[in-house]
């Protein structure tokens, strides 16, 4: 698959030494200086200190992946994605402020690492699948469905490409993406909100 041109979900990914220390119980930063309650909280739960170093782990593929644009004379996205991460790590220390400061962090990790894994072709491919739409053009969407951490799908719509992860529904299989998109499977239909507010269906086809 190729590489994604364009990104409507945000890309984190970390950089941060390793201290050396056991990987089951430490996070990828130095706990000597962690800034705040929400980094005290990774280094001392170890399921957080996991998720930190999983993390540093999909970052270092994606790394490879992103060199290998490079030799291939595709612009380095690695300076765009240094400025991204300290937003992600600035709003990922803002879950001090959520009435379950533990289960905010958690959902900050995984929703990052199946973000790259999907978008980044790390995860195993279960499904890739062709859907023509009813409305407006484009009128295909073609959605590659991966084993992520969180399953998600990687949806490509005309130029656009977007990254939605599976969410809780009463039935069929639902995934949320960023800006209100929406996309819905039940058997081969879709039920798609993209944008937000804007609403449509589509069927599988194999044209």
């Amino acid at each position: 698959m190729n590489a994604p041109h364009t990104f409507l979900a945000a890309i984190p990914f970390c950089v941060l030494a390793v201290t050396g220390t056991s990987a089951a119980t430490t996070p990828t930063f130095d706990c000597a200086k962690a800034s705040g309650s929400v980094e005290e909280m990774i280094c001392a739960d170890e399921n957080l200190a996991g998720l930190d170093r999983k993390l540093d782990e999909v970052w270092q593929q994606v790394s490879k992946k992103e060199e290998a644009r490079a030799e291939n004379g595709d612009t380095p996205r690695v300076e765009q994605w240094k400025a991204v991460q300290r937003g992600w790590i600035k709003g990922r220390n803002e879950c001090w402020k959520a009435p379950d400061v533990n289960a905010c962090v958690t959902e900050a990790y995984e929703k990052r690492i199946s973000e790259l894994e999907v978008l980044y072709d790390i995860a195993p491919l279960v499904n890739a699948v062709v859907y023509a739409c009813d409305g407006e053009a484009p009128r295909r969407i073609s959605a590659s469905f991966y084993n992520a951490l969180k399953p998600g799908v990687l949806l490509e719509r005309g130029d656009e490409t977007l990254v939605g992860l599976q969410a809780i529904s009463a039935s069929g299989a639902r995934y949320v993406a960023n800006f209100g998109v929406e996309f819905w499977t039940k058997g081969d239909t879709a039920f798609v909100t993209w944008p937000q507010g804007t609403e449509f269906s589509c069927h599988v086809t194999d044209e």
